[in-house]
């Protein structure tokens, strides 16, 4: 490396020096030059010239001109040397500088190692602070909407189909289920007392497992705002070998329990909106709520309302936020039940797997949820690091689309959602749809209207769902947001009826 540097320097001293030599040479010919040159006009003025005062002006400016020339040289011949005594005093300089910081890597490595690392964990700590700020600007881009959208955008119903809006002396709690994710609790905490319309109407409750104590402090910081219960039994579920590995999902059956319980015996809530540290919420996540509480305490064949739309990824919705439909697929994610409900399943509640286990016929009893065309929770990136362990959320949580236009429920007529109404209306937008093929949609033949496809076992559904992007999966026979075995989406900007052949019965839980 030295020998190459040093070797470098000579080479641009060299050209310099050629070059500094070269324009010496031209201005010493050029200088040569304009001496032979003025002895001709010297003599031609002395023999042809009479004038004697013409002949000595110009004598004098040629005498002036060589003495100038000389100078000239001279001058530029000191310029030369001093710039030959600059380049060797800076090649000098050079290589004193570069033994002073030459390195001795056999000491210095390890240090020079020990500082690389001391860096990283400053940038890591520096990442965690971006995440804190980029929580408070999520929360900053949520005020933004909350205020736009709720003084700008009001889907509301025609005016002869309106209702008076909701008048209920009850409150509706928020159940927050969190365990160990701080920054999650905290982005979520924010979020609904953001948006919340008033703290009366519904109160905040969050329920922590876990006995996390990062998680628990960022929670206390919000104690003036909510109620805070922690679920006491912190012991490991006994389990067989084979279930050990869903230990977690044990944990939070078990946790379910227990909040549900205190809300419903101790605190003698009539009706609870359940949510997890891990959802983003809609601007109207409250008017939605609000809106059909009389649906699900006026209509006995509803067990649920539901936040979520399983198959609500932005290429497959409507851009249709005041649609809602009824759905025999229980969804979660945002949900609300009544005290009634958990009178009926909580001598019964299961050690695990709740979720798949109150989607069974013995729980559901032919009983459907409600459920938004564009969801009103959607998943965000802590919930990658839950007990699924990111199950589904790269294919399909994460592209479900939340809704950012608020929608005037309570001001809106939504009788049409109550069995006797909306079993009459949906079999008949059903039935009047055409039977059409898949080619058929994708080539636009159909865009604007509302077209059915048919299936004839669960084979065929999951086949046409792969096809769509659909979720496959069903439970006890259910796929996600069928109602009376038909899955509406909307594909190719085309309302799409997924249906089964012949009239429905009931569901194959086989």
């Amino acid at each position: 490396m030295r020998f190459s540097t040093f070797l470098l320097s000579i080479i641009l001293f060299t050209n310099c020096l050629v070059f500094a030599l070269s324009v010496n040479r031209t201005l010493c010919l050029l200088f040569t030059h304009l001496s032979v040159a003025s002895d001709y006009p010297s003599a031609w003025l002395a023999e042809e010239v009479p004038n004697v005062h013409v002949r000595f002006s110009f004598c004098c400016r040629l005498w002036t001109g060589k003495y100038t020339m000389n100078l000239l040289r001279f001058v530029s011949l000191r310029h030369i040397f001093f710039i030959t005594i600059i380049w060797l005093l800076a090649l000098i300089l050079f290589y004193r500088l570069h033994e002073s910081v030459s390195i001795d890597y056999g000491k210095e490595l390890p240090k020079m190692l020990n500082k690389i690392i001391k860096l990283e964990k400053e940038i890591s700590e520096q990442n965690k602070e971006a995440g804190r700020l980029l929580e408070r600007l999520d929360n900053d881009k949520f005020a933004q909407k909350w205020f736009i959208f709720s003084n700008s955008t009001d889907y509301t119903a025609h005016p002869d189909d309106r209702d008076a809006p909701l008048s209920i002396g009850d409150k509706i709690p928020v159940l927050v289920m969190a365990c160990n994710r701080p920054a999650a609790i905290r982005v979520h905490l924010n979020q609904l007392l953001l948006l919340r319309p008033s703290p009366e109407l519904f109160p905040i409750i969050v329920s922590q497992d876990c006995d996390h104590q990062p998680t628990s402090q960022v929670i206390d910081t919000y104690r003036d705002s909510i109620t805070v219960i922690k679920q006491p039994n912190q012991t490991e579920p006994i389990l067989s070998k084979k279930l050990k590995k869903f230990a977690g999902y044990y944990k939070i059956a078990r946790h379910y329990r227990w909040a549900l319980n205190q809300i419903f015996f101790n605190m003698k809530y009539k009706t609870v909106i359940v949510t997890e540290d891990d959802l983003q919420i809609a601007v109207d996540f409250f008017e939605f709520f609000l809106a059909t509480y009389k649906l699900l305490i006026a209509d006995s064949s509803l067990y649920c309302i539901s936040a979520w739309n399983d198959n609500g990824q932005e290429v497959m919705i409507e851009d249709r936020p005041d649609l809602l439909y009824r759905t025999d697929f229980f969804p979660g994610l945002g949900w609300m039940l009544t005290r009634e409900l958990w009178k009926e399943l909580s001598p019964k509640w299961p050690n695990g797997f709740w979720d798949d286990w109150i989607r069974d016929p013995p729980q559901r009893r032919g009983r459907s949820c409600i459920r938004p065309e564009i969801s009103r929770t959607a998943m965000s990136l802590y919930g990658k690091s839950g007990v699924s362990k990111g199950l589904f959320y790269e294919k399909h949580l994460k592209s479900i689309k939340l809704n950012t236009k608020f929608v005037r429920f309570t001001a809106m007529n939504l009788t049409y959602l109550l069995k006797e109404n909306y079993e009459k209306l949906f079999s008949s937008q059903v039935n009047q749809a055409p039977v059409v093929s898949l080619n058929a949609i994708q080539a636009g033949l159909w865009t604007g209207k509302s077209v059915r496809i048919l299936y004839r076992n669960a084979k065929e559904f999951v086949d046409i769902a792969k096809i769509i992007g659909l979720m496959d999966d069903m439970k006890a026979g259910v796929p996600r947001t069928a109602f009376r075995g038909v899955v509406p989406v909307y594909y190719y900007k085309t309302r799409v009826f997924i249906s089964p052949v012949g009239e429905w019965k009931n569901y194959d839980d086989n």
